[in-house]
């Protein structure tokens, strides 16, 4: 069954199972998603009715493909060629024909969210990966298993966070292949 959906409503749907960056997502990227899907929400209990229902038939796709969503009016406008064709331009395109008043606009300054500026002792954004595997680290070893079953992920993702965390310095791993903060 082939399923035609909006990507912003798979957006909700990541967003709603933990996924704090998948707005940031493409296309690939969440049709990769979609295929872990079923690894993803293994044990998650969604509350939402609407989401529960979007992921029962995403599940139930064999193939997910996105909607394509028209171009806002502000975007662009469409306009009559001398052959009497539609065409869609830019509301910024500025013709000959066209004159425009230039108006000057103020720079918006940048908005920090509270969670971007909040920061683990080793530099993660709080809320993501690095970060809840960075909790389970301290003064006592602990192999990769260990930490994978405390924080429910993938040793290979703990594995190569471990890495990347002794390349900076703050790890260190010790002859049995446990991991241990300096």
């Amino acid at each position: 069954m082939k399923l035609t959906i909006k990507k912003e409503t798979v957006v909700k749907l990541f967003t709603a199972l933990g996924f704090k960056t998948a707005t940031s997502w493409d296309e690939k990227r969440l049709q990769a998603k979609i295929k872990k899907l079923p690894e993803l929400v293994d044990g998650v209990k969604i509350r939402n009715p609407k989401t529960r229902a979007v992921l029962k038939k995403i599940m139930a796709a064999n193939k997910v493909v996105f909607k394509e969503e028209p171009e806002r009016a502000s975007e662009a406008s469409t306009k009559k060629t001398d052959d009497g064709k539609k065409k869609a331009t830019k509301a910024s395109d500025n013709k000959a024909g066209n004159k425009k008043k230039a108006t000057k606009t103020k720079a918006k300054k940048p908005v920090k969210k509270a969670l971007e500026e909040q920061k683990d002792a080793f530099g993660r954004r709080l809320g993501t990966q690095g970060a809840k595997i960075d909790e389970h680290l301290g003064k006592k070893p602990k192999t990769i298993a260990t930490i994978a079953k405390e924080t429910k992920m993938s040793t290979g993702r703990i594995s190569n966070h471990m890495r990347d965390l002794v390349d900076k310095g703050f790890v260190k791993k010790n002859k049995e292949g446990e991991y241990f903060v300096k």
